[in-house]
């Protein structure tokens, strides 16, 4: 009989007779699974004493007869059936891993051998058995809660992974059981939800795996807060990228450290320069300007700091009373007046007295381009100078940049036009370039009248271009497309 008969039979519901048909139960197919192996996962359980040799018939992967009849339920007994538990697959799997996975324990005392076998990455029966909920005695099995894969994972871990805890007065050396990235049998339970106490357990809460990440940052970052008086020493511990567990306890617990008390927790800054101050006031809590000075101008390696996270989340500081804070910039050079403003919408703020809002304008939005805010409202959201601040206009439009680039320069390159006659100052005013106002005006279709507006006319940038120039080569340009710039 061939393999596809003898399947077609089993399929049909036909048992074949281990004593009798032995050698149709030995039939392979390509993988080398057997009839036997098909026999078996349909549910028939061969005798271990009776048929050992053909539970001991292997596919292709290792994979054996007895290994099949385990993942059905079959509970092989560890006196007797040793041998068979004790088969592997070619992942070095033994039948016990599989019977332990289905919930058939093993005895810590009676077969410890069988609980000591490992796979080939060391996953151990015992391991198997913690997975699926079995406890393992702290004092009479400790040799075997103490095994461990190679990676280092004792069983130990496997069962703080489940939810059971061991004491810190009782079980402190299997606590501080570590697997090769230093993770602590401590470090699971806590993250599992036990709570060490700061006091009696300081010395398990102090444990670091190979980030240095402590079990204290384990147990803050599930949501426990450590007093900053009793605690400080806790709070401190930092990890290999700089993160206290004061940094954890901000981002995690959403926590508020007192700025008078707790100045040195909150300076205390991770490898990227952001300090627990900077996460507290992302949080939305609000740090007085006066009392708070030195840790609102505490900066990030990118020069971000604690005042720009604070107006980001909705503050304002005053324009006059906090200035020194307001004219502070990052590495891009943006500053934290020009992120207050920013985050403040157009209607606010023209709802300010008009000198507040000259006050406003003249602040510096970056300090690397020498921007001002009026530079970058007027780029930005398109405000017009002139309706916002009438009774000051002139003073702001003659605001410059580091390229000497105006106020007035910027609103002109946006399509407002300024009266010849009554603002000819503004006009007449260059930047670094020799460009003057009037220069982009004429670019922009307004047409300067020739007899009139000649003073005007006359004015060169550094390349020699005059203004009449460009305004004779945009009459052109009308003459021929159509003047397609609005006024």
């Amino acid at each position: 009989m061939k393999y596809q008969e003898a399947y077609k039979l089993l399929s049909d519901g036909y048992r074949f007779d281990p004593q009798k048909e032995k050698k149709i139960l030995n039939l392979k197919n390509e993988r080398g699974w057997t009839i036997a192996h098909e026999q078996a996962k349909n549910g028939y359980r061969f005798d271990p004493v009776r048929d050992k040799d053909i539970l001991m018939l292997k596919s292709i992967n290792g994979e054996t007869v007895a290994h099949v009849q385990a993942s059905c339920g079959y509970r092989f007994d560890p006196i007797r059936d040793k041998e068979i538990l004790m088969i592997t697959d070619k992942k070095r799997q033994t039948v016990a891993h599989i019977q332990a996975k289905k919930g058939h324990f093993f005895d810590p005392v009676c077969d410890k051998g069988i609980l000591m076998l490992a796979d080939k990455e060391g996953w151990r029966v015992a391991h198997e058995q913690a997975k699926r909920g079995y406890i393992f005695d702290t004092l009479r099995d400790k040799g075997i809660l103490m095994l461990s894969t190679y990676d280092g994972w004792a069983v130990a871990h496997q069962q703080a992974e489940e939810g059971y805890f061991f004491s810190p007065k009782k079980d402190k050396d299997i606590l501080k059981l570590a697997d090769k990235y230093g993770r602590t049998v401590a470090h699971i339970q806590a993250r599992k939800g036990y709570i060490f106490d700061p006091v009696n357990d300081k010395e398990i809460l102090t444990l670091k795996d190979k980030n240095n990440w402590t079990v204290a940052h384990v147990q803050a970052f599930y949501g426990y807060i450590f007093d900053p008086v009793k605690d400080k020493e806790i709070l401190m511990l930092a990890d290999n990228n700089g993160w206290t567990t004061a940094h954890i306890q901000v981002l995690r617990g959403k926590y508020a450290f007192d700025p008078v008390r707790d100045k040195k927790v909150l300076m205390q800054a991770n490898k990227s320069g952001l300090t627990v101050a900077h996460f507290q006031a992302k949080n939305g809590y609000k740090f007085d300007p006066v009392r708070d000075k030195e840790i609102l101008i505490l900066a990030n390696n990118d020069g971000y700091t604690v005042a720009h996270e604070q107006v980001l989340q909705g503050y304002f500081f005053d324009l006059v009373r906090d200035k020194d804070i307001l004219k502070i910039s990052d590495s891009t050079g943006e500053t934290v007046a020009w992120q207050q403003i920013r985050n403040m919408r157009t209607e606010e703020l023209r709802e300010l007295k008009e000198e507040e809002i000259v006050n406003v304008l003249k602040h510096t939005a970056n300090t690397k381009t020498g921007d001002t805010i009026a530079h970058m409202l007027i780029r930005k959201r398109r405000i017009k100078i002139k309706e916002i601040v009438p009774n000051h206009y002139k003073e702001i439009f003659m605001l410059t940049n580091n390229d000497a680039w105006t106020v007035a320069h910027e609103q002109v390159s946006v399509g407002y036009y300024f009266d010849p006659v009554k603002e000819r100052e503004i006009l007449m005013l260059k930047d670094k370039n020799g460009q003057s106002v009037a220069h982009i005006q004429a670019s922009r279709g307004y047409i300067f009248d020739v007899e009139g507006d000649k003073e005007i006319l006359e004015l060169t940038n550094n390349d020699g271009v005059s203004v009449e120039e460009i305004r004779n080569e945009k009459i052109i340009e009308i003459l021929i497309n159509g003047n397609k710039d609005k006024k």
